[in-house]
């Protein structure tokens, strides 16, 4: 056994090594590299939603919305709720802003950003819940088909590339928040009812988003109507 044998076979656990005159490929090598083949895409589809929502980010002046999102954030806890009060949306996301602000700053580029990660996050939870949603797998190890996968990652890139979703991703209001938890309710509710095991802790932990989706936005009560399904649905895999 060649040097490069020998150091690939004491790599990959002594197991079989498959060999040619040019490559040599141990089978977690190549599941490995299926992975890559599926992830690669997604991290940059990622990486290009955050490029698009940073650029500029901080050398554009705050709009009057988002001068509101910054003034109330300087009031204490218990003031900042009952002024929310007032405004058309839920106390939620002032509260969240207010914790990044005091990690990150005040300025327009640091009040922006959280909706950056937000709208990352958006990405990432669009190419999850798809897989979710996906009713078929094949074999019986019961693994996602590749059309799954492809369609997925479409949803990821136009999630990343779309204007209704960079536009919201750079501004310091409650819009990119809200769609990371659209995204995150759904995909918490498929989990929830296809789920064979912990049942209870995943519908816990739906309540939980549900509940924070309400204090964010009120476009959880239409995402919440939209997720009924008729009585008797059953979600099987």
């Amino acid at each position: 056994m060649n040097p490069i044998s020998q150091y690939c076979w004491r790599a990959f656990g002594g197991q079989h090594l498959f060999c040619s005159q040019r490559w040599i490929v141990a089978p977690d090598c190549l599941r490995f590299l299926a992975r890559l083949q599926v992830v690669a895409p997604l991290f940059i589809a990622i990486a290009v939603a955050i490029l698009a929502r940073c650029h500029n980010i901080g050398g554009i002046l705050l709009s009057d919305d988002e001068t509101y999102s910054w003034r109330i954030t300087q009031y204490g806890v218990k003031d900042l709720i009952q002024r929310s009060a007032r405004d058309a949306h839920p106390p939620g996301y002032y509260l969240t802003l207010k914790i990044w602000e005091g990690f990150w700053g005040s300025s327009p580029g640091a009040l922006r950003s959280m909706s950056v990660l937000f709208g990352a996050l958006s990405v990432l939870g669009i190419y999850i819940l798809c897989l979710e949603a996906c009713p078929k797998r094949e074999g019986r190890s019961q693994q996602i088909p590749n059309s799954a996968h492809l369609g997925a990652l479409l949803s990821a890139l136009l999630m990343a590339l779309h204007v209704s979703q960079i536009t919201p991703g750079r501004t310091a209001r409650m819009y990119s928040m809200g769609a990371f938890l659209a995204t995150l309710t759904a995909w918490l509710l498929l989990r929830a009812m296809r789920s064979a095991r912990h049942r209870e802790v995943w519908w816990s932990v739906y309540g939980v988003a549900v509940a924070v989706f309400c204090y964010t936005h009120f476009w959880q009560s239409f995402s919440w109507k939209r997720a009924r399904l008729p009585k008797n649905t059953r979600l099987t895999r």
